[in-house]
């Protein structure tokens, strides 16, 4: 069974999630700001023409995908 191109972003934005979940702390907010500029530099970033804007809007929605989950969890 082959993948339609919407069930591999699906698959990708899951997996990127839950590393992030895993991953980062949100008191290093500081060093996510610093370390997407640095990833913007990487040639998967530099052929989309990913901008700063875009990256920042990207990560932030899911920031807050994953602080709205982890914040339901307490109630």
């Amino acid at each position: 069974m082959a993948l339609t191109k919407e069930r591999k972003l699906e698959i990708a934005y899951a997996t990127l999630k839950n590393r992030i979940r895993r991953d980062t702390s949100f008191r290093d907010l500081d060093n996510i700001k610093r370390n997407l500029g640095n990833t913007l530099r990487e040639k998967e970033f530099v052929e989309i023409k990913l901008t700063i804007e875009e990256a920042y809007e990207f990560v932030e929605s899911i920031l807050r995908e994953i602080f709205e989950q982890q914040m339901s969890q307490l109630k």
